[in-house]
């Protein structure tokens, strides 16, 4: 359980604790949450431990504890107290058990102590203790209460301590696995629910970072605060052979016990939520370091196999390495993951160091601060008597959608959650027993959690209340009261119902039933799929939006200009490609194109009548270079600065993509092109002459549009230029050299340039969203691993200077590896990220003798299928693009899986949209009749707004495409987009579909 989380810090950080007590009611509203309202089967309990209930420590030959000895020592509990008798459970467990068969509880999570099995860790049973526990056991199932058994609960056995230095050692992961497999052989025909350890993360950093829970070790401000311990080495050493000892005792079950037991295996983690203290860049990226130095030090190793990148990369060689066997055993060594939530913090970037200076410990090794105020106001108005325990009901929401993104969505049960009481002496117990704030509390915890799961589809199968009973709280002794239940310690151990009680007990029906704040405030919320999809009706306007939102439409040059050969332009890639025979459906070129070259001042002035505020355009890096590096071309030049300049006359933005598809054919030629790291050079020169020649004028840049598409199409599928190479060899070469040369370019934008111009530099990735084609292990696996090699694959590397951990082990010596110079630079080369999105697709686990995906050759290497059907029934209404299916949630999904796992970077949504088909024979009056498309921009838009408002995801803006219809690549003229029909057959005409006027009345309401 968590217990003075971070006040060592917060003590060394401020010198002051926040002790304030007072707490403001909640807003008025009605919500009432049934047990009905959960999914069927949905487990509720109460949650409890060995050594903070049973006490009887001499009893029945019982050994001693670490606690046993620490709780001894003078000046380690606040109030002097200790567990010896803690509240009796060890002889009043039929009273326990009663109480929570009249409150209707399906389940009792206890732990079982491991020096009443073995006194001395290890060595001869003890059967005195096996019979307790039997008994426990036996009784709770004759009462219809099913346990859930945590195996080691904070109380080791000193004479493990004593021996080896226990979690210090890896010895301790043999004794512990034998007395794992003596629990589920004397146990394991009745439970089948097993915690193999509670909360890792507080056992490693409070009893041997801060030293503030046994054994007591540490070593900051040179052993002020304890004998013996090193605060920078020896909590990742503890929680290394803890993860080990997991492992090893699942194994043990998976192959001896489970399949004739049929029970299942997982730990018990405890996690705040973070929240940024500010929008910036490092407050965002310290947030997900906090999250990952906290959950993900245990979570992933156990889900992928290893410890989080951004713990590798900070703590170095610090942090123990897995053995490729020990990465096996531990990869996917969970049947459940249990999540101990109590509160939420802010998180900050430590940009001063100073309080890893002071500490020299893992707690500052994230490099961020976690706090739970800024500004000194706290992030809560509510907060329990502990005095890290703010009440942040949303954060809940926020977590459960962290892990069903981050991890696909394992089932999840909450093994811990709850408030606590201050236990004044001057409280009479009729007082004590009117808990309104607790109520409140579980009432509000619940309704997210439950939302959760019925809106945002996590995967969460249990709730556990922390705690049936007052108890002894750790370190803080019995001064504080977590339980559903008073306990009078000066009457006999008397179990008093507090109104908590009351409230679950009022309606069989009814959970919890009272006045509370509705107000939800739900930082995580993914939209239900039928909650938006093909919902015309829903209206919405512009001033919905926040303000300086930014709306546009978007453009390549290679699509729009024509003009090929004019004004000194050099021929590109897709000039060759597109007059190859049979290269393009219709056998057409862009050789005009919708001709924007000549004609931008008049798209110019259709922008400006619709309301649009920004146009994004790439520039023909040709036009500029003709052979792609030596002497600039000044027409070219001349020509985007014309373009620049009546844009910002018209007061419409200017947007520039710098390399949108169109290589000059000279490097191509030269040595060809992404697949040499020459290309890295020559893309900086060009960038940087863009920079010096439009960027007194443009303020957004970005850099590539869809390195993923040209990535995987150009060089490896061969359905675009340059249509050569072998696809198994130099698969990942190219996205290699884009992410460099994106670099590169950066680096010298923010040296040399963002000084004076003061631009923003971003890269824009396309990027469907993906759903499990089943709830299967399996497909959810794979479903994560499809966003990794897709959208990851390339943000990755930008956020955290490295390939996805899934990449990097599945690919081997096949995928590039970063140098760390060029980690380094590669790691926060952005000021936003542009996102592509138009359609999802469902996901699902690639087995040998399936075929890989329809639209790209790289996700066969990920172990996934990406299919736009399931069971012959396709994920939306479709397009005329046989890839484009209309599935409006993904949008917010995708929008949120950014958040979650990116740590809420700035977005822009640099493209969305559908295609119509371009039908020669039909009547121009009817092609302007584009309902879908209407409904599709609404239905995007409105999953948009709900991530922005609902979910609090970083969007800025949006760019629908496209402003004209126009050549799309292989498909030539085959396809229109545009919100603008253009008429091939007469001088391209353009003529304003309904979309059109739809968009500008969008554009023009309040």
């Amino acid at each position: 359980m968590l217990r003075l989380r971070r006040c060592m810090s917060l003590v060394l950080v401020l010198g002051v604790l926040f002790l304030r007590k007072d707490c403001l009611a909640a807003d008025n509203g009605s919500v009432v949450i049934k047990r009905s309202s959960f999914p069927e089967g949905f487990v509720f309990g109460t949650a409890s431990s060995a050594y903070q209930y049973e006490g009887a420590v001499k009893q029945d030959g019982r050994g001693q504890t670490i606690w046993d000895k620490f709780a001894h020592s003078f000046g380690k509990v606040v109030d002097f107290s200790n567990a010896d008798v803690a509240v009796d459970q060890y002889h009043l467990f039929n009273d326990d058990i009663q109480l929570m068969k009249d409150m209707g509880m399906d389940a009792y999570r206890f732990s079982i102590a491991w020096s009443r099995i073995f006194p001395n860790g290890s060595g001869k049973i003890n059967q005195a203790g096996v019979d307790h526990y039997n008994n426990l056991i036996n009784a709770l199932l004759a009462n219809g209460i099913e346990p859930y058994v945590t195996l080691y609960h904070w109380d080791l056995p000193q004479a493990l301590e004593d021996k080896y230095e226990g979690w210090l050692s890896s010895q301790i992961i043999n004794d512990f696995a034998t007395y794992a497999e003596t629990c589920f052989q004397k146990f394991g025909d009745r439970v089948k629910h097993w915690i193999t350890l509670n909360e890792p993360h507080t056992f490693a950093t409070q009893g041997y970072d801060v030293g503030l829970q046994a054994p007591g070790r540490c070593s900051i401000l040179l052993h002020l605060f304890c004998r013996a311990g090193n605060s920078a080495t020896e909590p990742y050493i503890v929680g290394h052979n803890a993860l080990l000892a997991h492992a090893t005792a699942v194994d043990i079950y998976r192959k001896k016990y489970k399949g004739s037991q049929h029970g299942s295996v997982g730990l018990a983690f405890d996690s705040f939520w973070y929240e940024p203290a500010t929008n910036s860049t490092e407050d965002i990226q310290a947030t997900q370091r906090a999250i990952e130095f906290h959950l993900g030090w245990f979570v992933d190793p156990l889900i992928f196999g290893d410890y989080p990148s951004s713990m590798r990369t900070r703590v170095g060689s610090r942090l123990p390495r897995f053995s490729k066997e020990q990465s096996s055993l531990l990869k996917g060594s969970l049947d459940f993951v249990g999540i101990n939530h109590y509160t939420t913090w802010y998180a900050e970037n430590n940009s001063t160091k100073i309080i890893g200076i002071l500490l020299n410990d893992t707690l500052s090794d994230s490099g961020a601060v976690t706090l739970p105020f800024r500004n000194l106001k706290p992030i809560s108005d509510r907060r329990a008597n502990s005095i890290w325990l703010y009440i942040v009901p949303n954060g809940i929401r926020s977590l459960m959608n962290y892990v069903k993104t981050r991890y696909g969505n394992p089932p999840v049960i909450i093994t811990e959650n709850g408030m606590d009481d201050s236990n004044s002496p001057f409280t009479s117990i009729k007082d004590a027993l009117k808990d309104e704030k607790r109520i409140q509390y579980h009432n509000d915890y619940l309704t997210n959690l439950l939302a959760s799961i019925n809106e945002d589809g996590c995967n969460v199968k249990g709730y556990f209340v922390w705690s049936l009973l007052d108890n002894w709280e750790w370190a803080a002794g019995y001064t504080s009261r977590f339980g559903l239940y008073y306990v009078d310690y000066k009457d006999k151990l008397k179990r008093h119902a507090k109104d908590s009680v009351q409230c679950a007990n009022k309606q069989h029906s009814i959970l919890y039933k009272f006045s509370v704040n509705t107000k939800m405030n739900c930082s995580q919320s993914l939209a239900n799929p039928s909650t938006f999809a093909n919902n015309a009706s829903i209206v919405i306007k512009r001033s919905s939006f926040p303000k300086g939102f930014i709306f546009g439409t978007a453009s390549s040059a290679y699509q729009y200009e024509g003009a090929v050969k004019e004004d000194g332009r050099g021929q590109t890639i897709w000039d060759k490609l597109a007059h190859s025979t049979g290269k393009v459906i219709d056998s057409s070129n862009a050789d005009v194109a919708v001709d924007q070259y000549h004609r931008f001042h008049d798209d110019i002035k259709l922008m400006k009548d619709m309301g649009m505020d920004a146009y994004r355009f790439s520039i023909a890096w040709s036009r500029i270079f003709p052979d792609g590096s030596g002497q600039m071309n000044q027409a070219g030049v001349d020509h985007y600065n014309n373009l620049i300049n009546a844009l910002l006359a018209n007061g419409i933005e200017p947007y520039v993509t710098l390399y949108h598809w169109d290589l000059p054919l000279a490097l191509a030629d030269k040595y060809q092109g992404w697949l040499s790291s020459r290309i890295i050079n020559d893309f900086a020169t060009y960038a940087e002459t863009c920079f010096q020649k439009f960027g007194d004028r443009v303020k957004n840049w970005i850099t590539f549009n869809e390195p993923h598409n040209f990535a995987t199409y150009e060089d490896i599928v061969g359905l675009q230029a340059p249509r050569a190479g072998n696809s198994e060899t130099e698969r990942y070469i190219p996205g290699h050299h884009v992410l460099l040369a994106h670099a590169a370019a950066m680096d010298i934008y923010r040296k040399k340039y963002k000084g004076k111009q003061q631009g923003s530099v971003g890269i824009t990735l396309d990027s469907f969203w993906y759903e499990p084609a089943t709830n299967s292990p399996e497909d959810i696996h794979a479903t994560q691993r499809a966003m990794e090699f897709y959208l990851g694959w390339f943000l990755d590397p930008l956020m955290f200077g490295d390939y996805p951990y899934s990449m990097r082990t599945r690919l081997g010596s096949r995928l590039p590896k970063f140098s760390t110079s060029e980690s380094t630079l590669l790691k926060g080369s952005l000021d936003f990220v542009g996102i592509n999105h138009y359609t999802t697709w469902y996901a699902k686990n690639k087995l040998n003798n399936s075929t890989g995906s329809v639209h790209n050759d790289t996700m066969p290497d990920s172990g996934a299928v990406t299919l736009p059907f399931r069971n012959g029934k396709p994920i939306g209404d479709r397009a005329h693009s046989k890839w484009l299916y209309i599935v409006p949630h993904g949008i917010r999904s995708l929008m949120n899986y950014v958040k979650t796992r990116y740590g809420n970077p700035l977005v822009i949504i640099t493209e969305n949209g559908m295609d119509d088909q371009n039908i020669p024979t039909m009547p121009i009056k009817n092609a302007l009749k584009d309902e879908k498309r209407i409904q599709y921009l609404n239905n995007y838009l409105t999953n948009l707004l709900a991530s922005i408002k609902e979910d609090g995801c970083n969007v800025k803006g949006y760019f629908a495409w496209s402003l004209l219809d126009n050549w799309e690549w292989t498909s030539g003229y085959t396809s229109r987009f545009g919100l603008y029909y253009v008429d091939y057959k007469d001088n391209l005409k353009r003529y304003a579909k309904d979309s059109a006027h739809w968009f500008k009345n969008f554009l023009a309401s309040s």
